[in-house]
């Protein structure tokens, strides 16, 4: 577990969280606002925005609830699990006897 490797788990954090919000943003600019166009909010968050919204906000709290309740909760065990250095050391005896194979 050299720097590519590392290299390769930031860029896929930094890529998943960019294609998750990019589809929070497109399925946001499909909704129709009415009333108010302000939000009274320092940081502009997802359920202001959704208060506001005049059309059918259905399938957007879906996808909201099924990322926060199911998706993060998966990869909790994954990222703590790769913080142990006893994990570490079996990874690299792992990946270090496949590669002499």
């Amino acid at each position: 577990m050299g720097p590519w490797w590392d290299l390769g788990l930031v860029l896929t954090v930094w890529l998943s969280g960019f294609m998750v919000e990019r589809l929070f943003v497109a399925m946001m600019a499909q909704l129709r606002f009415c009333g108010s166009k302000q939000v009274e909010h320092f940081y502009c968050d997802f359920s202001p925005l959704m208060v506001l919204a005049c059309s059918d906000i259905g399938l957007l709290a879906k996808v909201v609830a099924v990322l926060y309740t199911v998706v993060t909760p998966i990869f909790n065990p994954d990222i703590y699990t790769l913080r142990n250095q006893e994990v570490h050391q079996a990874l690299k005896r792992l990946l270090y006897c496949k590669a002499t194979e």
